[in-house]
C-alpha cells in the first residue's frame, strides 16, 4: 500500500501541514500495520493495534477542529470493531479498504472549522505560583500628617504599598494620574468637617471602580449614612483596628493569598493535546502540569499536589479507569476530582469509568470555556472541603496535622530533587499576658493578623501553619538556612511595630523564632525536634529573637 505520508502532502496549508506533523508518527503506523494486515497478518493484536491509533487520530482531530477526520477515523474504527478475525472475506477487506482511502482523502483535503479552538494563547498560569505578593497601591488621605504615616506603616507591614496626603486637592490630581487600588479617607479636614465626602463623590464620578473607605471620630448612624450615600464601602472609626482594616483591604484589592490558581494535573498519553488543554485552562488563570508516563503518577501527585486530574480514558500502559482505581488506593487522594476527558461517546464505558472513580467525564469536543466552567467547579468545592479537614478556623492556616504531613513530603522532595529546604517554628512571647490584660477577642486578633503578616508577606511556595496555640510553623523549600534567618528576622521586627487595638488602648507584642535546615536535620523528627529546641533557647535568652539550630554550638 501507498505511504501517504510523504510528498504529496507537502502542498497543502499551513494549518494541514501541522495537524500532518502532530500525527506523522501515528499516521505512518496506522499505514503500514494495515498493510500487514492485507498481507496476511491479519490477527487480534494487529486489530486492536489499528483501534488503538484510530482512537489516537480521533481525539488530536477532535482537538484541531478536523471534524470530518474524526467522522471517517470514528467509522473506521467502528468497521474494525465489527471485524472478525477468522473472516476475511473479500467484502469484508474491500470495505476496510475503502474506508481507509476515504480516511486518507479527507486528510487531504479537509481545513479546520473556523471556531475551533486554537493553541496560541499564552501561558499564565505559573507565574503567581512564586515570588512575593506583588504591592498593590493603596493612598491615606488625612489632615494630621503623623497620623497618616503611623497608619501608613501599619498597613505597609502587610506587603500594600502606602502614599499619604494631607491636601484633598493633591489627592485628586494623584488619582487622575495614577488610580490606587483603594483609598482610606478621613471624613474631616480643616476647611470644612465633611470635606473628605464631599472628594470622595468628585473621585468617584469619574474613577467609580475605586473603593474608598471613610475614617472619622465619629460614630452617629448620620454620619455613617452619609458615607454610604458618598459611596463608602467601609467605615472605621479612629483609632482604628489595624487587623480589621487590612480584612477590608484584602477582600478589595484580592490580597488574599489564600485565592492562589487552581492546580490541574493532566493525564493523557499525547504531549499535543495534553498541552492543548493545558494553555486554555493556563490563559483561565489556572496551574497545570502534564503527566504522559500514567506509571509517574504517585510522585507526581506528591510532588505537584493538583486540586483536581484531568484524565485521557485510553493509554497504553494504563487505562483511565485502571488509573483511576489506582490513584483512589491511595487515602490521600481518595476525595480528589477525577475528571475524564475522552472521545469516548459510549454512555455505558462513561458509566462504568465514573463507577470506578471518576467524579465526571466530558467529551473531547466540550468548548473551552465549557471545559474550565466545569473544572472550577469541581476544584472550589474539592477545596472548599479540603480547607474545612485542613485548616485552623480562626487563623485559616493549616492545623497541626497537615502542618506535619506537609513537613514529611517537603522533605522528601528536597531529598528526591536534591533541594535546600528550611523549617521555622514561632511562639507569641507572653501570650498569656496578653489575654489576661486585654481579654481573649483581643488575643485572637493577634493571632489573625500575625496570620495575615505570615501569609501575605511569604512566597506562595512556602507553607505556613498553626502548630497549636500561639505557637505556628513555616516551611520554606528551596531556602537556605541564612535566607530563611533573614526572612525570619524581617517579618518578626516587622510583627514587632505592629499596633494592635483593645478598646482605647493600643498594644504591641513580640514573638520568639527557632529555625532549622533540611541539610542539617535530614528527618521530619530531627527538624522539627532542632526548631523547637532552638525556639524555646531564644525564649530562654531573653525573647523577641531567632536562633537557627544549625549554629548552636553542640
Amino acid at each position: 500500500m501507498r505511504n501517504l505520508i510523504s510528498n504529496e502532502f507537502q502542498d497543502t496549508p499551513q494549518d494541514q501541514q501541522d495537524f500532518l506533523e502532530e500525527n506523522k508518527g501515528l499516521l505512518c503506523e496506522l499505514d503500514n500495520t494495515w498493510g500487514e494486515a492485507v498481507k496476511g497478518d491479519w490477527n487480534a493484536h494487529t486489530i486492536s493495534r489499528m483501534q488503538y491509533l484510530l482512537h489516537q487520530l480521533i481525539n488530536t482531530s477532535n482537538v484541531m477542529g478536523y471534524t470530518k477526520t474524526e467522522m471517517a477515523a470514528r467509522d473506521l474504527k467502528e468497521t474494525l470493531e465489527e471485524t472478525s478475525i477468522f473472516q476475511q472475506a473479500q467484502a469484508q477487506v474491500q470495505e476496510l479498504e475503502t474506508e481507509f482511502e476515504m480516511l486518507w482523502q479527507v486528510i487531504r483535503t479537509e481545513k479546520p472549522i473556523s471556531d475551533a479552538p486554537d493553541n496560541t494563547e499564552q501561558d499564565n498560569g505559573s507565574s503567581v505560583e512564586n515570588g512575593q505578593r506583588s504591592h498593590q497601591l493603596i493612598y491615606i488621605a488625612e489632615d494630621e500628617s503623623n497620623k497618616a504615616e503611623k497608619l501608613a506603616d501599619q498597613i505597609s507591614y502587610f506587603g500594600y504599598q502606602v502614599k499619604t496626603f494631607t491636601d484633598l486637592q493633591t489627592l485628586k490630581k494623584t488619582v487622575a494620574e495614577n488610580e490606587p487600588k483603594t483609598i482610606l479617607l478621613d471624613i474631616a479636614f480643616p476647611d470644612h468637617p465633611t470635606a473628605g465626602l464631599e472628594t470622595a463623590k468628585e473621585i468617584l464620578n469619574t474613577h467609580p471602580q475605586i473603593p474608598v473607605i471613610f475614617l472619622s471620630t465619629e460614630s452617629k448612624i448620620e454620619t455613617r449614612l452619609q458615607a454610604v450615600k458618598a459611596g463608602g464601602i467601609a467605615y472605621f472609626t479612629k483609632p482604628v483596628d489595624i487587623g480589621t482594616v487590612i480584612d477590608t483591604l484584602d477582600q478589595n484589592t484580592g490580597g488574599k493569598n489564600n485565592s492562589s490558581p487552581y492546580r490541574v494535573l493532566l493525564i493523557e498519553d499525547s504531549r499535543f493535546q495534553a498541552t492543548f488543554y493545558a494553555r486554555k485552562l493556563q490563559y483561565a488563570g489556572m496551574q497545570t502540569r502534564i503527566l504522559t508516563n500514567p506509571m509517574q503518577i504517585i510522585e507526581t501527585l506528591e510532588d505537584f499536589n493538583p486540586d483536581l486530574i484531568l484524565l485521557d480514558m485510553y493509554m497504553p500502559v494504563a487505562s483511565g479507569m485502571e488509573l483511576a482505581k489506582v490513584i483512589r488506593q491511595v487515602e490521600t487522594y481518595l476525595s480528589i476530582p477525577i475528571v475524564f476527558l475522552s472521545a469516548e461517546t459510549d454512555k455505558t464505558k462513561q458509566l462504568e469509568a465514573m463507577k470506578l472513580g471518576g467524579d465526571d467525564f466530558l467529551d473531547k469536543s466540550i468548548k473551552p470555556e465549557h471545559l474550565i466552567t466545569a473544572i472550577t467547579s469541581r476544584a472550589s468545592r474539592y477545596r472548599e472541603l479540603r480547607s474545612m479537614m485542613m485548616r485552623d478556623s480562626l487563623t485559616d492556616l493549616l492545623n497541626h496535622t497537615t502542618i506535619k504531613e506537609r513537613l514529611e513530603r517537603e522533605m522528601l522532595r528536597a531529598n528526591r530533587n536534591d533541594l535546600e529546604m528550611t523549617y521555622a517554628m514561632i511562639d507569641i512571647d507572653h501570650f498569656k499576658q496578653v489575654n489576661d490584660t486585654y481579654g481573649h477577642a483581643a488575643g485572637d486578633r493577634v493571632l489573625k493578623s500575625l496570620s495575615r503578616l505570615l501569609t501575605q508577606r511569604l512566597r506562595r511556595t512556602d507553607i505556613i501553619g498553626r502548630y497549636g496555640g500561639e505557637e505556628f510553623a513555616i516551611i520554606l523549600p528551596g531556602t537556605s538556612i541564612n535566607n530563611a534567618l533573614k526572612v525570619m528576622e524581617e517579618l518578626r521586627e516587622g510583627f514587632a511595630n505592629l499596633r494592635h487595638q483593645a478598646e482605647d488602648e493600643e498594644f504591641s507584642v513580640t514573638w520568639s523564632c527557632g529555625i532549622a535546615s533540611y541539610a542539617g536535620f535530614p528527618t521530619p523528627g530531627q527538624i522539627s525536634e532542632a526548631a523547637d529546641t532552638a525556639l524555646y533557647m531564644a525564649k530562654r535568652e531573653g525573647r523577641n529573637q531567632t536562633i537557627c539550630a544549625d549554629f548552636i554550638q553542640p
